[in-house]
């Protein structure tokens, strides 16, 4: 991984505030630790959604909320197509180019 580009994401906050958003960047953080030579090119987090009817034990105790964003989850996608693309791999073929056929 340490040649090739990465986007990393995380879900899981049930608000969009800072505080809890920077507690999951802080978890991504401490997981991207474990990989000495590996940075991230894209990274972002995002809200998540809990819908108890749907969940199991504990979580279907859990408060409802939705606190997902989906204009920065396109914004995200988008910032990984451009970053891809414009990357090369070491063979000298561009990474993460999507195709529309």
């Amino acid at each position: 991984l340490a040649t090739m580009p990465v986007a990393v994401f995380a879900m899981g906050p049930l608000k969009n505030e800072e505080h809890e958003l920077a507690g999951s960047r802080a978890q991504i953080d401490k997981a991207l630790a474990h990989y000495d030579d590996v940075t991230p090119d894209v990274e972002d987090v995002f809200g998540g959604v809990v819908d108890p009817a749907v969940l199991r034990f504990p979580f279907s105790h859990m408060p409802a909320g939705d606190a997902r964003d989906w204009d920065a989850v396109r914004a995200f996608a988008d910032r990984v197509h451009e970053t891809f693309s414009a990357d090369p791999s070491p063979a000298g073929e561009p990474v993460g180019r999507i195709d529309q056929g």
